[in-house]
């Protein structure tokens, strides 16, 4: 029972900091897709490089630099030494990450709208946030569905590198309870079983949840046939 207990605090912190680190990197993806095909230069050029440097560092090493960069700000600021949280750390960083990644997916995503659904809403006079929030999104949401899922595949299992930042994840509590009683095959085995369970559960939601935005399409498809 104590064993379940402190597993099940250490899946919290795993799924909120992977919830916190999507909700992040999405939005972060999103921009960098409009900033890396910005007709200004001055706003692509740089948001490419940012992606470019993101996408080539170690995800540990993003980790230690947000965290440790913060702190360094944050002990600058205050004169005092003063540690950035590791959740807030922890989950900056991984979105940070799953967004210079999500973006090449969300690119490849607005790219594959027909076209022609864009020249109809400019037909009926629809203003360019209108087109890009109502048209454009929800259509390049389930051509990046995929891709996204599998990056979300991979962030979950990337949550286990926060724990050398002190959180206490699945991870740290599997370290913790095989320190204490010698039996690390075991408890890394339940912490591998965790994991487990947590990707199989989410491909079949995000199976569900395609098929779910499929649906209307083969459905227009069958009527047109």
């Amino acid at each position: 029972m104590q064993m379940l207990f402190t597993f099940g605090q250490g899946v919290v912190v795993t799924i909120s900091v992977a919830i916190t680190a999507l909700c992040i990197g999405l939005i972060l993806g999103v921009l960098i897709y409009l900033g890396s095909t910005n007709r200004a230069a001055v706003i692509r050029w740089p948001t490419q490089a940012i992606a470019l440097v993101l996408r080539g560092m170690p995800e540990l090493l993003i980790i230690f630099a947000v965290y440790y960069g913060f702190s360094i700000i944050l002990q600058s600021i205050f004169n005092s030494a003063t540690f950035t949280s590791p959740f807030i750390a922890g989950s900056l960083a991984l979105g940070l990450v799953f967004g210079a990644y999500s973006g090449q997916t969300f690119r490849a995503a607005f790219q594959a709208i027909d076209p022609g659904t864009i020249s109809a809403a400019k037909a009926l006079g629809l203003k360019a946030w209108d087109i890009f929030w109502y048209i454009r999104l929800p259509q390049a949401w389930r051509h990046a569905l995929p891709g996204l899922s599998n990056l979300w595949l991979v962030l979950l299992k990337d949550t286990s590198l926060v724990s050398i930042i002190g959180l206490t994840d699945v991870m740290t509590r599997a370290e913790l309870a095989a320190s204490h009683t010698g039996l690390y095959f075991f408890y890394f085995l339940v912490a591998a079983a965790i994991y487990l369970v947590l990707t199989s559960f989410s491909e079949l939601m995000i199976k569900q949840w395609q098929r779910k935005l499929d649906k209307p399409y083969k459905q227009q498809r069958q009527h047109n046939a």
